[in-house]
């Protein structure tokens, strides 16, 4: 499953420890709540996000919920590897 077109606003920025931002796509709405800690000299890294499906998808949440999990996972997957390459 793709989104498309997602428009993305950061809702709240608390540097340098924590921020939101908003995403919205013609299947899904969400935020995604990040929180940055130290834990044994090394970043870790929190993040809950709320989905609301849109449109069809409306319907059947419980085939959206495992394809936005995978997805999210490897996001953050990449992020890591990239900064661990710096």
């Amino acid at each position: 499953m793709r989104a498309g077109k997602v428009s993305l606003e950061l809702v709240e920025y608390e540097p340098p420890h924590r921020f939101t931002f908003r995403a919205r796509a013609k299947v899904v709405h969400f935020d995604d709540a990040v929180e940055l800690s130290e834990r044994d000299g090394k970043t870790h890294v929190e993040a809950r996000m709320l989905a609301e499906p849109q449109g069809v998808m409306r319907y059947a949440p419980f085939l959206m919920a495992p394809t936005l999990k995978k997805s999210f996972a490897a996001n953050w997957d990449r992020l890591r590897d990239a900064l661990e390459a710096r």
